[in-house]
């Protein structure tokens, strides 16, 4: 089993999570089309937990106390515990998403797995929304819209392998080339709460 300290900083981050204080990012697009979910979780698995270990590794603290918080591999790593599909309760407007994403957000991530999930929301528009939600201490905002834009292709059903981005393979470093959204959504916008 692969283990590997956390950094202070990220410590740091990991130690000031409490229930009414989380120290996650939370991120909501909205998509003018529908989205197949079984494409969602397959993209996710090849291009987030394929190219990005942090994903599939959990947080364990070892040693005496004060302990320091590890990333270690998480044995168990299931996908479907991390992706989530819902509809928006009725009657499907923007207050209800609103409410939806707002319940969502103010729960703790369990810290026994991997610190992140993403929820696909169906039922707002004619498209679908996604929520995903991401601790502090994996990246900061702007290294999560880095690994969100690797998730997407610059032209529509080119398939699920990994786009070339110049970077190693598990790093957050800067996307190479221009920004694109995933053609196959007419339009997206990407709102993070910090």
């Amino acid at each position: 089993m692969s283990r590997q300290r956390m950094s202070n900083a990220d410590a740091a981050w990991f130690r000031m999570d409490r229930p009414t204080n989380l120290m996650v990012v939370n991120s909501v697009m909205w998509l003018a089309e529908p989205i197949d979910f079984e494409e969602v979780k397959a993209v996710f698995r090849e291009r987030l937990v394929g190219e990005f270990p942090r994903f599939t590794q959990r947080v364990v603290e070892v040693g005496r106390p004060p302990r320091h918080p590890w990333w270690e591999d998480d044995p168990e790593f299931d996908l479907d515990q991390h992706i989530h599909h819902l509809s928006v309760p009725a009657p499907g407007d923007r207050r209800a998403l609103q409410r939806q994403v707002a319940e969502l957000t103010s729960t703790p991530l369990e810290h026994s797995r991997p610190l992140w999930e993403i929820y696909v929301l169906d039922g707002y528009g004619p498209g679908t929304t996604m929520l995903w939600r991401t601790h502090h201490c994996i990246a900061d905002g702007v290294a999560l819209a880095k690994v969100l834009l690797s998730l997407t292709d610059e032209r529509p059903d080119v398939g699920l392998a990994p786009p070339h981005t110049g970077r190693r393979p598990g790093t957050f470093n800067a996307v190479a080339g221009p920004i694109h959204t995933a053609a196959q959504f007419a339009e997206a916008w990407l709102v993070v709460l910090c």
